[in-house]
């Protein structure tokens, strides 16, 4: 290398991973090094994922020289952490506009670079996946290579996979176990436990199993499922990873190699505090914030919801709090302190989490499962069988309902009113504000009934400028909260305030709306259905949910079975397709489900209305 590219930023001059094999060890490391210089320069700018990048650069750098990810595959689980492999495969000068709408995605994405097998975010596919790979492509020279955290492997679906891998020969699967004891909170349960059993022992006694018999007691769980083991490896020593890749590549066989890594590798802060640096909060622009609303508080839904369910355990002894990995997105870490013996972190685990909710509801617990929206998706088949079929009391708290911004398609909770609806018995409801959810948390927990609880990832109005109630919070009945002869909105959750905001800016035009409050949609209120149909000339309904089986697919279906001219109602709400990332504010907007689209849009639909007997129902337009 010339002088003038040892002083450049050798980062910068890689257009591709095969540049790396021009490089010699030392300017590999450095590399890393400029990699991680890259995520500390840009993630505080931007916000995002912040020590598992850091914590991965050099076995990304370390892969990439090794194997031919146009020929090989290259599967990261959940993939959060690939920031790294972005900058080596032709995005390092889009870094900048990492989780910027318009920008790259900040999860791998198959529509920016061949170096990306899949899109995805949820933890426990890739070992599926990629020995699914292996074996589409046993006939052809190449590797599949997954690499899945500590965190990710005790997940059901991984364990499927290693088991069926186990009857599975000859398959150039590498599954890569990146091991740094952290979730985004530190790793739970026995698996964990055991690995880091092995890696105290591995310390202690000066060696590595080598996958070729030497040291082999060492991965013995492993080697139950009929793997190669080989590790604990240092995952910062690019001269023992580089040589073990090669030598595993040229064996031509699988294996399981056990890596060690530190989340937040080279920057201090990070290294010491590795739940708090997990991710990072962007940096505050320049300039007036973009409102959702113009009541938009400053405190978010997650710790209202906190600290409505630590207020109600203090006063209930058989209040008891579930999560799946999330003590801190959900807010019960803040719980967990003050009810030790009655808090539970069941890991990367959804499936088992219902379940376990469901056995304490049976056993008499008043019991608070807090998952996000998307990862409840996880779950189905335990809200079909343990909660609904059993009829089990369970409260499923689902935060991040509707748009959730810069995380985007893989997080965005936009299914969760059609998957729950479409089983019987759970009723469902979405706090308008603050007030009403702590209304609502009480009431689910006392109703003897499985509940769910949606609400959005953005702050609640400010209390003080709560729209008044005109009902007391009750089962299956609405809240009338302004009337109007134009026509009548019924909204959900968190549309309730973009509504009425739009509704006011109407009323300055001389168009009056009604504006329901819905809080159901089972057991929906057809009382306030009724009288939305027999009073106006239109209904829209608003919900920040897919239209397909929403809330509107809902009020359809009950006018239509009940004869109440359900060809009067337009839903409004997001599209039949999935919603991509950038700020919350920005992609509402987007969808025309800010205050000044939804005004616009009921202004146009009753100014359409003149001179047509009837209207049809139009919901591919309604988004």
């Amino acid at each position: 290398m010339s002088d003038a590219r040892e002083d450049a930023k050798l980062l910068d001059t890689i257009n591709g991973p095969e540049d790396l094999k021009n490089f010699s060890i030392a300017q590999l490391e450095r590399i890393a090094e400029e990699i991680r210089d890259r995520i500390v320069e840009v993630m505080p700018v931007n916000g995002g994922h912040f020590g598992s990048g850091l914590g991965i650069a050099d076995l990304t750098v370390a892969l990439h020289r090794v194997f031919d990810f146009k020929r090989d595959q290259f599967v990261l689980d959940v993939s959060h952490q690939c920031y790294p492999h972005k900058m080596l495969t032709g995005r390092n000068e889009l870094y900048d506009n990492i989780r910027i709408k318009g920008g790259p995605a900040g999860y791998t994405r198959p529509a920016e670079s061949p170096y990306d097998w899949w899109l995805w975010a949820h933890a426990g596919s890739s070992i599926s996946t990629a020995l699914g790979l292996a074996r589409g492509n046993r006939d052809r020279d190449s590797y599949a290579v997954a690499i899945i955290g500590d965190a990710s492997i005790p997940t059901g679906m991984s364990m499927e996979a290693l088991n069926h891998w186990a009857d599975l020969e000859n398959e150039r699967l590498i599954v890569i176990l990146n091991d740094n004891d952290m979730s985004i909170a530190p790793t739970v349960g026995g698996l964990s436990r055991h690995l880091k059993a092995i890696k105290r022992e591995a310390h202690d006694r000066g060696a590595i199993a080598d996958g070729n018999g030497a040291n082999a007691d060492l991965g013995h769980f492993w080697s139950a499922f009929g793997h190669r083991y080989v590790g604990p490896v240092d995952g910062h020593d690019m001269a023992g990873m580089v040589a073990l890749f090669e030598r595993l590549k040229a064996e031509g066989r699988g294996a399981f190699v056990h890596v060690k890594t530190v989340k937040g590798k080279g920057h201090i802060e990070a290294e010491k505090d590795q739940w708090k640096w997990h991710a990072v909060s962007p940096a505050k622009k320049s300039g007036p914030k973009k409102l959702e609303f113009a009541r938009v508080g400053k405190v978010p839904y997650t710790d209202i919801f906190a600290e409505a369910v630590i207020e109600r355990a203090r006063r209930d002894p058989e209040v008891e709090a579930i999560t799946a990995a999330m003590p801190c997105g959900t807010g019960l870490r803040a719980f967990a302190p003050e009810f030790p013996d009655r808090f539970y972190d069941t890991g990367i685990a959804e499936q088992h989490a219902v379940g376990f909710a469901a056995g304490l509801a049976k056993a008499g617990k008043k019991v608070i499962c807090a998952i996000y929206s998307t990862f409840m998706q996880r779950a189905y088949d335990q809200l079909f069988q343990e909660i609904a079929l059993n009829d089990q009391p369970v409260v499923l708290c689902m935060d991040r309902g509707g748009i959730v911004g810069p995380d985007g398609v893989t997080h965005n909770g936009t299914f969760d009113i059609a998957y729950t609806r479409s089983l019987p018995r759970i009723n469902i409801m979405a706090p308008a504000d603050g007030s009403e959810l702590r209304d609502m948390i009480n009431m689910a927990l006392d109703l003897g009934r499985p509940c769910v609880i949606r609400y959005p990832r953005t702050a609640a109005p400010e209390p003080e400028k709560e729209y008044p109630r005109n009902r007391a919070l009750e089962l299956g009945r609405a809240d009338l909260l302004r009337e109007g002869r134009d026509g009548a909105v019924l909204a959900y959750g968190s549309m309730v305030y973009p509504a009425m905001e739009a509704a006011e800016i109407l009323a300055r035009r001389g168009i009056e709306l009604t504006v329901w409050n819905a809080r159901f949609v089972r057991p929906l209120d057809l009382e306030m259905l009724r009288h939305a149909l027999d009073e106006h000339p239109i209904v829209f309904t608003v919900e920040e949910n897919s239209l397909n089986g929403g809330f509107g697919s809902a009020c359809l279906e009950a006018a239509a079975l009940n004869r109440l001219g359900a060809d009067k109602i337009l839903p409004i709400g997001l599209p039949d397709s999935f919603v991509e990332h950038g700020d919350r504010a920005e992609m509402l907007e987007e969808h025309r489900l800010d205050p000044a689209s939804l005004a616009n849009r009921f202004a146009e639909e009753i100014a359409g209305l003149e001179g047509r007997p009837s209207r049809g129902v139009r919901q591919a337009e309604a988004y």
